[in-house]
């Protein structure tokens, strides 16, 4: 009976915590803290171009100290890039439906959609990229963590070179590293 109640308990699901209503910064940072698996879709649009696609699968990292760190920031501003939880939310239902069209990934919002608040309720983190000599890369990121194994990041970059300049929009589903 005892091997019955084990296995049970076993393949049980994973309880996952929504962060709704989260404002402790601190807090969330910690709870947040580790590597990540990110699934990414960029779109890339200039007078010229129109590239829809899906990037390689990367690690990430969020740091107890609230910062961020991918190789394309690492590439960009040689550091991880400071979070801090926006005061005004800036993404509302229709802003993250938006962006999920614009990267065609109807997918993530299936995968977020048992949270039990949108996200103008969920924290939400942002870091600014500041633009840079030469080709400059400069914009926003923002995390909306929905649960604690499950975040939503938006980006929305210009990229600038002398003659060309690119806006690029992307949608990333966070979860943990295995």
């Amino acid at each position: 009976m005892r091997i019955l109640i084990l296995a049970c308990l076993c393949a049980s699901p994973a309880v996952t915590d929504s962060l709704c209503g989260e404002t402790d910064a601190a807090r969330l940072n910690a709870v947040l803290a580790g590597e990540w698996d990110r699934e990414a879709h960029i779109q890339l649009e200039s007078e010229t171009l129109s590239i829809l696609r899906q990037t390689a699968p990367e690690i990430v990292t969020l740091g107890a100290d609230g910062t961020l760190q991918t190789a394309f920031i690492d590439d960009q501003i040689g550091s991880s890039l400071p979070l801090m939880l926006a005061h005004d939310t800036p993404y509302d239902v229709d802003a993250v439906d938006d962006m999920l069209d614009t990267t065609e990934t109807p997918e993530f919002a299936d995968i977020l959609s048992d949270t039990p608040c949108g996200p103008e309720d969920l924290p939400q983190l942002q870091g600014m990229l500041p633009e840079t000599e030469g080709m400059s890369v400069a914009g926003t990121i923002t995390l909306i963590p929905y649960f604690d194994d499950r975040i939503l990041e938006i980006t929305e970059l210009e990229l600038k070179s002398e003659g060309a300049l690119i806006f690029m929009t992307a949608t990333a589903l966070l979860t943990p590293a295995r």
